[in-house]
């Protein structure tokens, strides 16, 4: 979460007052774009050449209207993320990496590039591709793609000199000179989900208790178990979780301390959540029954990055998360609480919103 509050900040300023924003960003012409430039190599490539877009094997086409992404439109942002090019770039912060690219249709992306000895983008993609599988809807859409640095820094060095050198500086170049990285979809029109404290973090019993909370327990429910199963113990630390603009939707970002191996602290905050869930997605823990390792290994094999996604301690964390889970769930099935164990469709049913 090293540059998730300052991204926050920035994020909801740019929903509000967009103008403001486009007035500090870095454009790049048309000229630019009409120009041969060996920054623009990845762009001047057939689309017909590329390798298969960077996608999850199994594209989950939803009709649930929490989805941060509108149903079928996944294929479109897999297109425009993996191949369209850019013509604004800006900066999300001094101290971040990471920049803002906006698109020729007017939609943008966050480019979180891979480091110098941090490689923590990737797992972005990882929990983008893993929720898919799971049909976890309200993570934005997440791919690996390279680009070639100097656009970047061209851009920015036109009014942000010292973040385009602090740019050049920390990112991780391959043999052609290019940076990979994850290129992740911008969702708009976010606001804090409304149970932060004055430090901006949220207790977790507090929020998935609150009835007046009650519109979002089925959806904060399934991301408990997703949360859980892939290590990521950051959700609830602050600027990870927003309500989209007015609605009962949920988004969920930033995912790059998922997968790791938990502190106690950690695990704790995790089985904190998890015993506080208000209803029970019974789909979801079948798929999560169904998971398997070759499963797992197929859909984080990035064929652009072409490696994994995630390694072989990563997922066999996921395995054993897997385990605890379904051992909780089953334990609470066998119980006579079945009164704590409404399963979420039920509940959005029964709820008055």
């Amino acid at each position: 979460m090293r540059l998730t509050v300052l991204y926050t900040l920035l994020f909801l300023t740019c929903s509000v007052t967009g103008a403001s924003c486009d007035k500090r960003a870095s454009s790049i012409s048309d000229a630019d774009e009409n120009t041969p430039h060996p920054s623009r190599a990845y762009e001047e490539t057939p689309s017909t050449q590329h390798p298969p877009i960077d996608s999850p094997p199994e594209r989950v086409v939803s009709n649930d209207s929490d989805s941060a992404t509108p149903p079928d439109s996944q294929t479109v942002w897999l297109e425009r993320l993996q191949n369209s090019p850019f013509r604004q770039v800006k900066p999300v912060s001094s101290r971040s990496s990471s920049v803002r690219l906006v698109f020729k249709d007017g939609r943008s992306a966050l480019f979180k590039p891979l480091q110098k000895g941090d490689h923590s983008a990737r797992l972005e993609v990882a929990y983008f591709r893993i929720a898919s599988m799971l049909d976890v809807q309200r993570v934005p859409v997440s791919v690996m793609r390279a680009v070639y640095p100097s656009r970047i820094e061209t851009a920015l060095q036109k009014e942000h000199e010292k973040i385009a050198a602090d740019f050049m500086s920390t990112i991780e170049r391959d043999e052609k000179g290019r940076v990979f990285g994850a290129m992740i979809e911008w969702l708009e029109n976010l606001k804090p989900i409304g149970a932060e404290n004055s430090k901006g973090k949220i207790d977790p019993a507090a929020l998935l208790r609150d009835a007046s909370f009650r519109p979002l327990h089925p959806a904060l429910a399934r991301m408990v178990m997703t949360d859980y199963l892939l290590s990521n113990w950051d959700r609830f630390s602050g600027g990870n979780l927003f309500r989209i603009s007015e609605s009962n939707q949920i988004a969920l970002i930033d995912h790059n301390e998922a997968f790791y191996n938990l502190s106690q602290r950690q695990a704790e905050k995790l089985e904190t959540a998890l015993a506080n869930m208000p209803c029970i997605d019974f789909a979801l823990i079948n798929k999560i029954r169904e998971l398997t390792k070759e499963k797992i290994q197929t859909v984080v094999q990035s064929h652009e990055w072409k490696k994994s996604l995630l390694n072989d301690e990563e997922i066999e964390n996921i395995m054993k998360r897997k385990t605890l889970l379904l051992r909780f769930i089953d334990e609470r099935l066998a119980s006579a609480q079945t009164d704590t164990l409404t399963s979420c469709d039920e509940f959005s049913r029964t709820q008055r919103f």
